[in-house]
């Protein structure tokens, strides 16, 4: 069978050959004081895949650094829901 294409950026369309990601401070809460505890530098991207039949596939690419310098990465998959797709 056919399988799975590759990712392309999906943020900013095709108008730019290429794009610097998505860069944003993240404030933490341990508890509900309204004082962030600590702050994490998200650097992002998302990526997308057509699916076999009707469906998209979604990865977001993370890079995270704290105030400290240290640095993670993360990769998360999913797939878009339509806001009617949610319960109350």
């Amino acid at each position: 069978g056919k399988g799975l294409g590759d990712y392309s950026r999906l943020w900013f369309g095709d108008e730019a050959e290429s794009q610097d990601p998505v860069t944003f401070w993240e404030d933490l809460h341990d508890d509900r004081d309204g004082i962030p505890d600590r702050r994490i530098f998200q650097t992002c991207m998302l990526f997308a895949r057509d699916l076999p039949g009707d469906g998209r596939e979604l990865l977001l690419a993370i890079e995270q650094e704290s105030e400290d310098h240290d640095v993670s990465f993360e990769i998360m998959l999913g797939i878009p829901l339509e806001a009617g797709e949610f319960k109350a």
